[in-house]
Protein backbone atom coordinates (compact mmCIF):
# COMPACT_ATOMS: atom_id res chain seq x y z
CA UNK A 1 0.00 0.00 0.00
CA UNK A 2 2.03 2.97 -1.05
CA UNK A 3 2.02 6.53 0.31
CA UNK A 4 2.87 9.80 -0.68
CA UNK A 5 4.23 12.62 0.64
CA UNK A 6 5.02 15.33 -1.21
CA UNK A 7 7.17 18.39 0.14
CA UNK A 8 5.55 21.82 -1.30
CA UNK A 9 7.92 24.52 -2.46
CA UNK A 10 6.19 27.24 -0.70
CA UNK A 11 9.23 29.29 -0.11
CA UNK A 12 10.00 30.43 3.30
CA UNK A 13 7.50 28.10 5.29
CA UNK A 14 6.46 24.31 5.66
CA UNK A 15 3.89 22.10 4.04
CA UNK A 16 3.38 18.44 3.71
CA UNK A 17 0.54 16.86 2.43
CA UNK A 18 0.36 12.66 2.61
CA UNK A 19 -1.65 10.56 0.23
CA UNK A 20 -2.72 7.24 0.95
CA UNK A 21 -2.93 4.43 -1.45
CA UNK A 22 -5.09 1.52 -1.21
CA UNK A 23 -3.24 -0.94 -3.58
CA UNK A 24 -0.38 -1.04 -5.74
CA UNK A 25 -1.73 1.33 -7.82
CA UNK A 26 -1.08 4.75 -6.52
CA UNK A 27 -3.51 5.90 -8.63
CA UNK A 28 -6.51 7.11 -6.29
CA UNK A 29 -6.10 7.87 -2.83
CA UNK A 30 -8.33 6.51 -0.16
CA UNK A 31 -7.13 8.51 2.68
CA UNK A 32 -5.07 12.38 3.29
CA UNK A 33 -3.31 14.38 5.47
CA UNK A 34 -2.59 17.49 5.28
CA UNK A 35 0.50 19.20 7.70
CA UNK A 36 0.88 22.94 7.61
CA UNK A 37 0.64 25.27 4.88
CA UNK A 38 2.05 28.79 4.67
CA UNK A 39 4.54 30.56 4.16
CA UNK A 40 6.21 34.42 5.07
CA UNK A 41 8.56 34.44 1.96
CA UNK A 42 7.57 33.59 -1.41
CA UNK A 43 9.67 31.87 -4.18
CA UNK A 44 9.26 30.79 -7.92
CA UNK A 45 9.09 27.63 -9.21
CA UNK A 46 11.12 25.32 -11.48
CA UNK A 47 8.68 24.17 -13.05
CA UNK A 48 6.40 27.57 -13.90
CA UNK A 49 7.27 31.07 -15.13
CA UNK A 50 8.57 34.14 -12.75
CA UNK A 51 6.24 35.11 -9.55
CA UNK A 52 3.76 37.73 -11.59
CA UNK A 53 1.72 38.40 -8.22
CA UNK A 54 2.01 38.15 -4.29
CA UNK A 55 -0.58 35.46 -4.33
CA UNK A 56 0.70 33.47 -7.08
CA UNK A 57 2.99 30.83 -5.12
CA UNK A 58 0.04 29.98 -2.41
CA UNK A 59 -1.99 29.71 -5.57
CA UNK A 60 0.24 27.21 -6.92
CA UNK A 61 0.23 25.08 -4.09
CA UNK A 62 -3.46 25.24 -3.45
CA UNK A 63 -4.27 24.07 -6.54
CA UNK A 64 -1.54 21.35 -6.53
CA UNK A 65 -3.60 20.03 -2.97
CA UNK A 66 -6.65 20.88 -4.26
CA UNK A 67 -6.21 18.31 -7.69
CA UNK A 68 -4.80 15.63 -4.83
CA UNK A 69 -8.16 15.92 -2.57
CA UNK A 70 -10.74 16.26 -5.83
CA UNK A 71 -9.32 12.61 -6.53
CA UNK A 72 -9.68 10.85 -3.59
CA UNK A 73 -11.77 7.57 -3.88
CA UNK A 74 -14.31 10.01 -1.10
CA UNK A 75 -13.31 13.46 -2.54
CA UNK A 76 -12.89 16.71 -0.84
CA UNK A 77 -11.96 14.98 2.40
CA UNK A 78 -9.12 15.41 4.49
CA UNK A 79 -8.95 12.93 7.40
CA UNK A 80 -6.30 14.59 9.38
CA UNK A 81 -5.15 18.40 9.08
CA UNK A 82 -2.54 18.97 11.34
CA UNK A 83 -1.31 22.11 12.92
CA UNK A 84 2.15 22.01 14.28
CA UNK A 85 2.27 24.95 15.88
CA UNK A 86 1.40 28.52 15.53
CA UNK A 87 4.17 29.99 13.21
CA UNK A 88 2.51 31.88 10.04
CA UNK A 89 4.90 30.52 8.13
CA UNK A 90 3.66 26.93 9.27
CA UNK A 91 -0.66 28.18 9.16
CA UNK A 92 -0.37 31.02 6.83
CA UNK A 93 -2.31 29.38 3.39
CA UNK A 94 -4.50 26.72 5.32
CA UNK A 95 -8.10 29.20 5.64
CA UNK A 96 -7.44 30.25 1.75
CA UNK A 97 -7.13 26.52 1.15
CA UNK A 98 -9.71 24.60 3.27
CA UNK A 99 -12.26 27.81 3.00
CA UNK A 100 -12.22 30.44 1.06
CA UNK A 101 -13.86 33.54 0.73
CA UNK A 102 -16.83 33.53 -1.53
CA UNK A 103 -16.98 36.53 -3.50
CA UNK A 104 -20.56 36.61 -3.50
CA UNK A 105 -21.34 36.42 0.19
CA UNK A 106 -18.09 37.78 1.55
CA UNK A 107 -18.04 34.91 4.03
CA UNK A 108 -15.54 31.72 4.37
CA UNK A 109 -17.13 28.33 3.02
CA UNK A 110 -15.53 24.81 3.39
CA UNK A 111 -14.71 23.39 0.52
CA UNK A 112 -13.58 20.03 1.60
CA UNK A 113 -14.77 18.20 4.88
CA UNK A 114 -12.17 17.64 7.67
CA UNK A 115 -12.61 14.85 9.74
CA UNK A 116 -9.82 15.64 12.64
CA UNK A 117 -7.96 18.78 13.45
CA UNK A 118 -4.90 18.12 15.53
CA UNK A 119 -2.82 21.80 16.85
CA UNK A 120 -0.46 22.58 19.56
CA UNK A 121 -0.56 25.87 21.42
CA UNK A 122 -3.78 27.69 21.79
CA UNK A 123 -6.40 28.65 19.06
CA UNK A 124 -6.18 32.39 19.98
CA UNK A 125 -2.28 31.96 19.22
CA UNK A 126 -3.45 31.26 14.92
CA UNK A 127 -4.03 34.59 14.47
CA UNK A 128 -1.08 36.95 13.62
CA UNK A 129 -0.72 37.28 10.13
CA UNK A 130 0.82 40.55 8.04
CA UNK A 131 -1.13 40.29 5.44
CA UNK A 132 -4.36 38.72 6.82
CA UNK A 133 -4.71 35.53 4.90
CA UNK A 134 -4.66 33.55 8.14
CA UNK A 135 -6.59 35.57 10.79
CA UNK A 136 -9.57 34.32 11.76
CA UNK A 137 -8.36 30.92 11.65
CA UNK A 138 -8.52 30.58 15.91
CA UNK A 139 -12.75 31.08 14.46
CA UNK A 140 -12.19 27.58 12.63
CA UNK A 141 -10.71 25.94 16.07
CA UNK A 142 -13.26 28.08 18.54
CA UNK A 143 -16.18 27.76 16.14
CA UNK A 144 -15.66 24.67 14.42
CA UNK A 145 -19.32 23.36 14.36
CA UNK A 146 -20.48 26.47 12.30
CA UNK A 147 -17.20 27.38 10.72
CA UNK A 148 -17.28 27.46 6.67
CA UNK A 149 -21.10 26.32 6.79
CA UNK A 150 -22.54 28.85 5.12
CA UNK A 151 -23.82 27.51 1.71
CA UNK A 152 -21.38 24.76 1.61
CA UNK A 153 -22.29 21.04 2.26
CA UNK A 154 -19.02 20.08 3.66
CA UNK A 155 -17.99 20.19 7.67
CA UNK A 156 -15.39 19.86 10.18
CA UNK A 157 -16.32 16.40 11.69
CA UNK A 158 -15.48 16.38 15.25
CA UNK A 159 -13.86 18.80 17.79
CA UNK A 160 -10.23 19.87 17.25
CA UNK A 161 -7.99 18.71 19.17
CA UNK A 162 -4.88 20.49 21.21
CA UNK A 163 -2.14 17.78 21.33
CA UNK A 164 -0.78 16.53 24.47
CA UNK A 165 2.36 14.46 24.50
CA UNK A 166 2.12 10.97 24.22
CA UNK A 167 3.18 8.52 26.65
CA UNK A 168 3.89 5.96 23.36
CA UNK A 169 3.28 6.43 19.56
CA UNK A 170 0.07 7.54 19.37
CA UNK A 171 -2.01 6.09 16.14
CA UNK A 172 -4.32 8.31 14.42
CA UNK A 173 -6.64 6.10 12.39
CA UNK A 174 -7.17 6.95 8.71
CA UNK A 175 -10.91 6.42 7.74
CA UNK A 176 -10.54 5.22 4.49
CA UNK A 177 -7.46 2.94 4.86
CA UNK A 178 -8.11 -0.33 6.23
CA UNK A 179 -6.89 -1.53 9.70
CA UNK A 180 -4.63 -4.50 10.21
CA UNK A 181 -1.05 -5.74 10.44
CA UNK A 182 -0.29 -5.04 7.18
CA UNK A 183 -1.33 -1.39 6.24
CA UNK A 184 0.44 1.95 6.74
CA UNK A 185 0.48 3.68 10.42
CA UNK A 186 0.50 7.38 11.35
CA UNK A 187 1.36 8.15 14.74
CA UNK A 188 2.07 10.93 16.96
CA UNK A 189 5.55 10.82 18.74
CA UNK A 190 6.02 14.39 20.34
CA UNK A 191 3.99 17.42 20.76
CA UNK A 192 4.13 19.67 23.86
CA UNK A 193 7.50 19.11 25.15
CA UNK A 194 7.34 22.39 27.36
CA UNK A 195 4.49 20.44 29.36
CA UNK A 196 7.20 17.61 29.74
CA UNK A 197 10.71 19.14 30.34
CA UNK A 198 12.91 17.09 32.59
CA UNK A 199 16.66 17.95 33.68
CA UNK A 200 18.00 16.68 30.64
CA UNK A 201 16.41 18.80 28.72
CA UNK A 202 17.01 22.02 30.93
CA UNK A 203 20.80 20.96 30.52
CA UNK A 204 20.63 21.07 26.91
CA UNK A 205 19.03 24.89 27.15
CA UNK A 206 22.12 25.75 29.43
CA UNK A 207 24.59 24.20 26.56
CA UNK A 208 23.10 26.49 24.00
CA UNK A 209 23.47 29.48 25.97
CA UNK A 210 26.83 29.23 26.91
CA UNK A 211 30.39 30.81 25.20
CA UNK A 212 30.54 33.76 23.20
CA UNK A 213 27.90 35.96 21.99
CA UNK A 214 27.96 34.72 18.44
CA UNK A 215 28.12 30.79 19.26
CA UNK A 216 25.38 31.37 21.54
CA UNK A 217 23.12 33.21 18.75
CA UNK A 218 24.06 30.35 16.42
CA UNK A 219 22.96 27.86 18.27
CA UNK A 220 19.52 29.24 18.88
CA UNK A 221 16.58 28.75 16.70
CA UNK A 222 15.67 31.88 14.47
CA UNK A 223 12.89 33.02 17.39
CA UNK A 224 15.68 33.91 19.44
CA UNK A 225 17.53 35.79 17.13
CA UNK A 226 17.56 39.93 17.77
CA UNK A 227 15.44 41.01 14.41
CA UNK A 228 15.24 44.30 13.00
CA UNK A 229 17.48 46.01 15.73
CA UNK A 230 15.75 44.49 18.74
CA UNK A 231 17.35 44.36 22.39
CA UNK A 232 15.98 41.20 23.25
CA UNK A 233 18.40 39.01 25.49
CA UNK A 234 19.83 36.01 22.84
CA UNK A 235 18.64 33.78 26.02
CA UNK A 236 15.71 35.21 26.42
CA UNK A 237 12.37 32.74 25.71
CA UNK A 238 9.91 33.71 23.45
CA UNK A 239 6.54 32.54 22.12
CA UNK A 240 8.00 31.78 18.72
CA UNK A 241 10.70 29.41 19.85
CA UNK A 242 8.54 27.60 22.64
CA UNK A 243 5.94 27.47 20.16
CA UNK A 244 8.84 25.39 17.93
CA UNK A 245 9.85 23.02 20.94
CA UNK A 246 5.90 21.95 21.26
CA UNK A 247 5.30 21.18 17.61
CA UNK A 248 3.45 18.28 16.70
CA UNK A 249 6.22 15.31 15.00
CA UNK A 250 4.71 12.90 13.42
CA UNK A 251 6.08 9.37 12.10
CA UNK A 252 4.53 7.44 8.96
CA UNK A 253 5.67 3.83 8.38
CA UNK A 254 4.89 2.28 5.72
CA UNK A 255 3.61 -1.59 5.01
CA UNK A 256 5.78 -4.23 6.68
CA UNK A 257 8.17 -6.46 4.38
CA UNK A 258 8.55 -9.99 4.56
CA UNK A 259 10.56 -10.00 7.80
CA UNK A 260 7.86 -7.72 9.27
CA UNK A 261 10.06 -4.67 8.67
CA UNK A 262 8.58 -0.96 7.74
CA UNK A 263 10.12 1.93 6.37
CA UNK A 264 9.44 5.07 8.33
CA UNK A 265 9.26 8.91 7.68
CA UNK A 266 10.18 11.19 10.47
CA UNK A 267 8.16 14.87 10.24
CA UNK A 268 9.74 17.19 12.38
CA UNK A 269 8.22 20.79 11.64
CA UNK A 270 9.94 22.98 13.21
CA UNK A 271 11.67 20.87 16.38
CA UNK A 272 14.86 21.74 17.28
CA UNK A 273 17.17 20.62 19.85
CA UNK A 274 14.97 20.49 22.73
CA UNK A 275 12.62 18.19 21.17
CA UNK A 276 15.00 16.00 19.76
CA UNK A 277 16.97 15.64 22.97
CA UNK A 278 13.54 14.83 24.47
CA UNK A 279 12.81 11.62 21.64
CA UNK A 280 16.38 10.41 21.92
CA UNK A 281 16.07 10.12 25.97
CA UNK A 282 12.88 8.57 25.82
CA UNK A 283 13.24 6.15 22.42
CA UNK A 284 17.23 5.54 22.59
CA UNK A 285 16.88 1.80 24.24
CA UNK A 286 13.28 1.25 21.75
CA UNK A 287 13.11 0.33 18.23
CA UNK A 288 9.85 2.30 17.55
CA UNK A 289 12.17 5.17 15.70
CA UNK A 290 15.11 3.04 14.50
CA UNK A 291 15.75 2.24 10.92
CA UNK A 292 14.35 -0.72 9.55
CA UNK A 293 13.93 -0.86 5.86
CA UNK A 294 14.40 2.50 5.28
CA UNK A 295 13.85 6.01 7.04
CA UNK A 296 13.73 9.27 6.06
CA UNK A 297 13.76 12.85 7.69
CA UNK A 298 12.17 15.94 7.11
CA UNK A 299 14.84 18.03 8.38
CA UNK A 300 13.70 20.45 11.70
CA UNK A 301 12.97 24.05 11.99
CA UNK A 302 14.18 24.27 8.14
CA UNK A 303 17.59 23.25 8.41
CA UNK A 304 18.53 25.54 11.12
CA UNK A 305 21.88 25.03 12.95
CA UNK A 306 19.61 24.06 16.22
CA UNK A 307 18.06 21.02 14.46
CA UNK A 308 19.47 17.40 13.76
CA UNK A 309 21.64 16.98 16.13
CA UNK A 310 24.16 14.33 16.15
CA UNK A 311 22.41 12.09 18.65
CA UNK A 312 18.86 12.48 16.83
CA UNK A 313 20.26 11.62 13.28
CA UNK A 314 22.19 9.11 14.10
CA UNK A 315 18.92 7.22 16.16
CA UNK A 316 16.99 7.48 13.30
CA UNK A 317 19.48 7.05 10.85
CA UNK A 318 17.76 8.27 7.48
CA UNK A 319 18.79 7.49 4.32
CA UNK A 320 17.59 11.07 2.71
CA UNK A 321 17.17 14.19 4.26
CA UNK A 322 14.13 16.64 3.05
CA UNK A 323 14.65 20.34 3.92
CA UNK A 324 11.80 23.05 2.83
CA UNK A 325 13.60 26.42 2.83
CA UNK A 326 13.45 30.05 1.59
CA UNK A 327 15.99 32.97 1.24
CA UNK A 328 14.25 35.03 3.94
CA UNK A 329 17.06 35.92 6.29
CA UNK A 330 17.19 35.96 10.12
CA UNK A 331 19.58 38.21 12.05
CA UNK A 332 21.84 38.90 8.86
CA UNK A 333 21.86 35.26 7.86
CA UNK A 334 19.62 32.58 6.58
CA UNK A 335 19.09 28.75 7.03
CA UNK A 336 20.25 26.23 6.14
CA UNK A 337 23.49 26.64 6.10
CA UNK A 338 26.45 24.75 4.32
CA UNK A 339 28.05 23.30 7.44
CA UNK A 340 24.99 21.74 8.92
CA UNK A 341 23.48 20.19 5.74
CA UNK A 342 26.62 18.47 5.38
CA UNK A 343 26.82 17.84 8.98
CA UNK A 344 23.55 16.25 8.71
CA UNK A 345 24.77 14.44 5.43
CA UNK A 346 27.47 12.83 7.08
CA UNK A 347 25.53 11.45 10.25
CA UNK A 348 23.02 9.77 7.81
CA UNK A 349 22.61 6.21 6.66
CA UNK A 350 24.95 5.66 3.33
CA UNK A 351 24.66 5.24 0.35
CA UNK A 352 22.67 8.04 -0.56
CA UNK A 353 19.05 7.45 -2.42
CA UNK A 354 18.61 7.83 -5.55
CA UNK A 355 16.65 10.50 -7.27
CA UNK A 356 14.61 9.57 -10.08
CA UNK A 357 14.84 12.24 -12.68
CA UNK A 358 11.92 14.24 -13.68
CA UNK A 359 11.18 13.33 -17.43
CA UNK A 360 9.67 17.07 -17.92
CA UNK A 361 13.24 17.81 -16.52
CA UNK A 362 16.62 16.11 -16.37
CA UNK A 363 18.55 18.22 -14.52
CA UNK A 364 18.47 16.89 -11.37
CA UNK A 365 17.40 19.82 -8.73
CA UNK A 366 20.41 21.86 -7.15
CA UNK A 367 21.01 22.13 -3.12
CA UNK A 368 20.59 25.56 -2.19
CA UNK A 369 21.76 27.15 1.15
CA UNK A 370 23.62 29.58 2.57
CA UNK A 371 27.25 30.01 1.64
CA UNK A 372 29.68 30.34 4.66
CA UNK A 373 33.27 31.92 4.58
CA UNK A 374 35.70 30.18 1.42
CA UNK A 375 32.63 29.72 -0.36
CA UNK A 376 32.11 30.63 -3.89
CA UNK A 377 28.55 32.59 -2.74
CA UNK A 378 26.06 34.87 -5.18
CA UNK A 379 24.75 38.28 -4.14
CA UNK A 380 26.08 41.07 -1.47
CA UNK A 381 26.70 40.77 1.49
CA UNK A 382 28.45 38.33 4.18
CA UNK A 383 25.65 35.60 4.17
CA UNK A 384 24.06 34.50 0.29
CA UNK A 385 22.97 31.11 -1.14
CA UNK A 386 24.93 29.72 -3.40
CA UNK A 387 23.56 26.10 -4.95
CA UNK A 388 25.39 23.43 -6.15
CA UNK A 389 24.73 20.36 -8.25
CA UNK A 390 24.10 18.75 -4.15
CA UNK A 391 25.40 17.38 -0.62
CA UNK A 392 24.59 13.64 -0.97
CA UNK A 393 21.31 12.64 0.15
CA UNK A 394 20.14 16.48 0.70
CA UNK A 395 16.93 17.72 -1.12
CA UNK A 396 15.81 21.12 -0.64
CA UNK A 397 12.32 22.78 -2.04
CA UNK A 398 14.73 25.83 -2.87
CA UNK A 399 17.15 24.29 -5.19
CA UNK A 400 18.17 27.14 -7.78
CA UNK A 401 19.00 30.97 -7.19
CA UNK A 402 20.18 32.66 -10.60
CA UNK A 403 20.99 36.35 -10.94
CA UNK A 404 17.99 38.12 -12.22
CA UNK A 405 17.64 39.71 -15.82
CA UNK A 406 18.62 43.15 -14.18
CA UNK A 407 21.78 41.04 -12.15
CA UNK A 408 20.77 42.95 -9.10
CA UNK A 409 18.40 40.49 -7.34
CA UNK A 410 18.68 36.64 -6.73
CA UNK A 411 15.39 34.52 -8.89
CA UNK A 412 15.31 32.08 -6.33
CA UNK A 413 13.45 28.78 -7.28
CA UNK A 414 12.05 25.50 -6.11
CA UNK A 415 10.78 22.51 -6.68
CA UNK A 416 7.69 20.18 -4.82
CA UNK A 417 9.85 16.72 -3.70
CA UNK A 418 7.68 13.45 -4.08
CA UNK A 419 8.51 10.90 -1.72
CA UNK A 420 6.64 7.69 -2.49
CA UNK A 421 6.92 4.63 -0.20
CA UNK A 422 6.04 1.22 -0.94
CA UNK A 423 5.55 2.21 -4.74
CA UNK A 424 3.77 -0.55 -6.77
CA UNK A 425 2.46 -2.37 -3.45
CA UNK A 426 6.27 -3.35 -2.82
CA UNK A 427 7.39 -2.93 1.16
CA UNK A 428 10.75 -1.25 1.78
CA UNK A 429 10.95 0.24 -1.64
CA UNK A 430 10.89 4.03 -2.81
CA UNK A 431 10.52 6.55 -5.29
CA UNK A 432 11.83 9.82 -4.90
CA UNK A 433 11.56 12.56 -7.30
CA UNK A 434 10.65 16.22 -8.42
CA UNK A 435 8.13 18.15 -9.93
Amino acid sequence: MPVEAVFFNVGQGDCTLLIFYADGKDTQGVASVLIDCGSIKRQGHKGGGPLATAGSMSERVIEKIDGYLKNLKTPNTIDYLILSHPDRDHYRYVQDLVAPVDTATKKRRLRYTIRNIRYTGKPGDYTKDILGHGKGLNLMLKNWTTYGRDGSSHTIATEPVEQDMPATPLLLPLDGLPDGPTTPKLYVISASVSKTRTTASVAAKKRRTTGSTLARLEALPHGFWPLGGSKRKADAPTAESQANTDCIVLMLQGAPDKDGKRQKVILTADAGEETEDYLVARYKDDPDLKREAGSWLKVGHHGSANSSTAPWVRLIDPDGLLVSSGTREFGGTGIPRFGHLQQIADDRHKPAPTVTPNPADGELPRVAYYGQSGDVIKGTGPYHYRDQVGVAGVCTTLNNVKDAATGKKPDPRGWDWHLTIDPDGTPGTYRLTYK
